[in-house]
């Protein structure tokens, strides 16, 4: 596992030495050892801050506090933002997020995209609309959203906020009925991760032969490796729990292969497995990690 107490702690006392500049604030994961460093212990998440120039697919521009040159860091490492500026609506709209008032929150989310943040953040509040949309039993909207969206490369950060339905959570009956008919219609739509979303939310329906097919045609898309690679975890749902011992491990190995931004979903659709396989250990291991080591804040179901 990747996720470790030292993570934990670095995340914990940086948060605590914070002050309160007027700088974005920025974790990233650790960055690939070199041939010369020790591959054997864990190494820390980090924090900088500073002023975002540019985020998108690739790469984080940035000028770091008290340099005077910008830095160039991989996308695929940033984990959490926290904004110098973010529009009222947007800090409104989060709030009601986390009181699980999804309905309520998709109205402020929309009107702070009004206020023209930078891209990056327009992308990420857009797809923390789509999940709120999707939770709160609004799935036309979170399609559109999405669609929208998938018009252009986005960073992993906004990726991993993509309503995908890992483990089969409940939400209530109702909003599964209303969702699992809007995915429906979507299994063919010209966007990919439209399409991901759709089959991940019929995985549990009577369509659920429909969804596998286009999950492994996605899995199979090199044009989109991202999309191919969730796309082929949210498949292993379908894997009959007598069958999941005998792939658990080469599982964890390509979950543990995802940036570590991505890996929450899979982790969380893994301790699923898990468990229906009757291998607790393993189920339990990879729920401490999600709950002692998050790598974003944890999304209720």
């Amino acid at each position: 596992m990747n996720r470790t107490l030292a993570i934990l702690l670095t995340i914990a006392i940086t948060r605590c030495v914070l002050v309160c500049n007027a700088e974005d604030r920025i974790w990233l994961s650790p960055a690939e050892p070199t041939s010369a460093e020790s591959r054997w212990y864990a190494r820390p998440v980090t924090q900088v801050t500073g002023d975002i120039v540019q985020l998108d697919q690739q790469q984080l521009r940035m000028m770091i506090a008290g340099e005077t040159r910008e830095s160039l860091l991989a996308a695929k490492r940033v984990l959490w933002i926290e904004p110098d500026k973010l529009p009222d609506d947007a800090t409104k709209a989060i709030e009601l997020y986390k009181q699980r008032k999804y309905s309520d929150s998709i109205r402020p989310f929309l009107d702070a995209l009004n206020e023209r943040p930078p891209v990056w953040l327009q992308q990420w509040l857009s797809m923390m609309a789509a999940d709120a949309a999707w939770r709160g039993g609004r799935p036309t909207i979170a399609f559109e959203l999405i669609k929208q969206l998938d018009s252009r490369p986005l960073p992993p950060v906004v990726m991993a906020w993509l309503p995908i339905d890992w483990d089969g959570g409940a939400i209530d009956q109702r909003r599964d009925r209303t969702s699992e008919t809007a995915a429906l219609a979507k299994l063919a739509d010209p966007s990919s991760a439209v399409r991901l979303v759709a089959a991940s939310w019929l995985m549990r329906s009577s369509s659920r032969r429909d969804a596998v097919a286009a999950l492994q045609k996605l899995a199979l898309d090199n044009q989109r490796p991202t999309i191919a690679r969730l796309a082929e975890v949210v498949s292993w749902r379908a894997t009959l729990p007598p069958n999941i011992a005998d792939s658990a491990d080469r599982w964890q190995e390509k979950v543990d292969a995802l940036p570590m931004v991505l890996q929450t979903g899979p982790l969380e659709c893994l301790a699923s497995l898990y468990l229906a396989a009757g291998l607790a250990d393993k189920a339990k291991r990879l729920q401490l990690a999600l709950e002692l080591t998050p790598v974003i804040p944890k999304r209720e179901k």
